[in-house]
């Protein structure tokens, strides 16, 4: 490891990129899981999760989801996988857009987030409950999200209008 370590590429910027994620991934018998129908960017680290989740969620359809001659019917599972999975995830790749821009803010914007997140109870996860909770195979299972605090409800006192003024 140690050998290693002088050829990692510091000096290197590796674009990242990610794109609205595919809301109709099922045509015929043939579905998209994983980064083929949503690849999100890393900032809630939930790209291999999401891809696990889509198999999980399309194999519990097709064992639920049985002809009178026990094969699976796969019109009724991967209509019940489209059903829930494309919001799910356009939920993740876009809250993950989102935590990207929140994490690269600069002057007021910035002063406003960290007085948002110094404010928050080290043990409250409320923000991401819908995302670690249970996985939904149907969409009324699909926990609410969370509601975004405005960066302007910050109180950041002397501190912004020194900031706003560009004397900081």
């Amino acid at each position: 490891m140690r050998d290693g370590l002088p050829f990692m590429w510091r000096d290197k910027w590796w674009r990242m990129f990610d794109r609205d994620p595919v809301m109709n991934r099922v045509h015929g018998r043939i579905a998209l899981l994983g980064d083929s129908a949503h690849p999100p960017l890393q900032y809630i680290a939930q790209g291999a999760i999401m891809a696990v989740e889509d198999g999980w969620v399309l194999g519990e359809h097709v064992a639920r989801h049985r002809a009178e001659d026990g094969k699976p019917d796969w019109d009724a599972a991967l209509a019940a996988y489209e059903a829930v999975r494309p919001e799910h995830c356009r939920r993740v790749v876009t809250t993950s857009r989102a935590w990207g821009e929140l994490w690269h803010l600069d002057g007021v914007a910035r002063e406003q987030r960290n007085v948002l997140l110094r404010a928050r109870d080290t043990h409250d996860y409320s923000f991401v409950d819908w995302l670690h909770g249970p996985t939904a195979l149907t969409p009324d299972e699909e926990p609410p999200m969370f509601t975004p605090i405005p960066l302007a409800t910050a109180d950041t006192g002397d501190r912004l209008a020194a900031v706003g003024d560009g004397a900081a």
